[in-house]
Formats: C-alpha cells, sequence, structure tokens
C-alpha cells in the first residue's frame, strides 16, 4: 500500500508541474474556415510544448514547440460542420469554434 501511496504522489506532483509552468499569460484563439480548424497560442514560453486537442479526442492530439515569439499553431483538416473545443492541454485552457 506504501508502494502505491508514493507513486501516486509523485505522479500527481509531476503532473501539477506541468501545470506550474504556465505563466497565466498563454491564450488560445481558434477559427474553421472550409472544414480545417486552425487554433493559435499566444502568450507562451519559447521552447515548450504546446499539445492541442480537438474535441476532447486524444487521437487528435499536435504538439509542437513554441516559438521564440511565445507563439504555436496546429490545425485539423477535414472537420465536420458544427461546434467544436480546441484545448490546450499543458494550461487546461480552450475555445470553441464553429465550423
Amino acid at each position: 500500500m506504501r508502494k502505491i501511496l508514493t507513486a501516486f504522489v509523485v505522479c500527481a506532483f509531476a503532473a501539477g508541474s506541468v501545470w506550474a509552468a504556465c505563466s497565466g499569460n498563454e491564450a488560445i484563439s481558434a477559427k474553421c474556415r472550409n472544414g480545417k480548424v486552425k487554433v493559435k497560442l499566444s502568450g507562451g514560453t519559447a521552447g515548450d510544448t504546446a499539445t492541442f486537442q480537438l474535441d476532447g479526442d486524444s487521437n487528435t492530439n499536435i504538439s509542437v514547440t513554441v516559438d521564440e515569439n511565445g507563439t504555436a499553431k496546429a490545425k485539423w483538416k477535414g472537420t465536420a460542420d458544427g461546434l467544436h473545443t480546441v484545448s490546450y492541454l499543458e494550461c487546461g485552457l480552450s475555445a470553441d469554434v464553429e465550423c
């Protein structure tokens, strides 16, 4: 039991440290045109990894490196009509977009 609890605490701490890396200046915006959803991160930290996800589906994850201007971009093609949610996983941000 002690080993399980220790593993849980270590994992929880490690997961928490990802959130701690977020400065609070991060913002995302999303748009859709002709079935192509695009997301843009601004206010990020250069060199960090930004993982974007579409509609809560981990199979759609796209990871990119934040550039020297603090921005990162991703896109998904062939997106169905309707309302979609794009998430920036490292900081828990999301944006809704209609196609």
